[in-house]
């Protein structure tokens, strides 16, 4: 059963999620307001079926965490790698890479995922059990690596400001 304190604490996130998205489209597109408001429009709907995944009871059971993380990932695909790649078809790689900071965005995707791995595979407390009960357990080393995560993508956003004011 999950916990009710998981379903004050998790809806949390989804805000700011979403919020991370807006300079990467604000930046990504700029001057075009049609493609801005789509993506903001996408990504609100998507982060809204990550809650309804988070609240619903049919779905929120240990056994059906791959149907959450399927859902979290059309989240992620559809917020910030199909914003991305449709920036670099329509400007270029180097535009978008200096416009967008995409060094850093490939950069916080990495902390991500490997931060997501090590929760997935349950490492290291699966393969040394009870060694890791209280420091050094996944969940912990995923919330380690989003925060730098964070720290990486803060970078990018300041580089697309930092760009887009020197365009200016």
């Amino acid at each position: 059963m999950v916990s009710a304190r998981h379903h004050v604490r998790l809806p949390g996130h989804h805000p700011a999620d979403v919020g991370s998205t807006i300079p990467l489209i604000y930046y990504g597109f700029p001057g075009d307001t049609s493609v801005q408001v789509a993506y903001w429009t996408i990504t609100t709907l998507l982060a809204a079926l990550c809650s309804l995944a988070t609240f619903h009871p049919s779905i929120g059971g240990p056994h059906l965490g791959h149907v959450r993380a399927i859902i979290f990932g059309a989240f992620g695909f559809g917020s910030f790698i199909v914003p991305i790649v449709h920036g670099v078809l329509r400007f270029g790689l180097a535009e978008q890479r200096r416009r967008m900071g995409l060094g850093w965005i490939a950069l916080t995707a990495v902390f991500n995922a490997t931060g997501v791995l090590f929760y997935v595979l349950k490492f290291p407390e699966r393969w040394y059990t009870r060694r890791f009960d209280i420091w050094g357990a996944s969940h912990q080393i995923m919330h380690a690596m989003v925060v730098i995560a964070a720290f990486a993508y803060t970078k990018a956003v300041l580089c697309m400001q930092t760009t887009r004011n020197e365009l200016q």
